[in-house]
């Protein structure tokens, strides 16, 4: 793991590809976690993991303060999310209902 993305934002200067990239990630996650009914309720760049530092691949991380609101939806997405947000989710302390993929 490269580190997060703040500390990546310190390092280097992102592109507007790296930009795009690094937002459709971000943002299939929380679509993903949303179909879910769960919200992470402290996505920050601290909480954006990265696999490397060529940012190719972004992992929504930290779920203590999230929380389930309603059961899951089965939901087909054209963007693959990484099971890495699923695993957390299913981790989740206020989760009570049971992930399938």
């Amino acid at each position: 793991m490269a580190g997060n993305l703040d500390e990546y934002l310190k390092r280097f200067k992102c592109s507007e590809d790296d930009v795009k990239r690094i937002m459709r990630q971000v943002l299939a996650g929380l679509a993903f976690m949303h179909a879910q009914g769960i919200v992470h309720f402290d996505l920050k760049p601290q909480n954006l993991l990265l696999s490397d530092d060529s940012c190719r691949t972004i992992k929504i991380a930290d779920f203590g303060f999230a929380t389930c609101l309603v059961e899951p939806q089965p939901v087909d997405f054209p963007i693959k999310v990484s099971l890495y947000i699923y695993i957390c989710c299913a981790h989740t302390p206020t989760c009570t209902h049971t992930h399938t993929h």
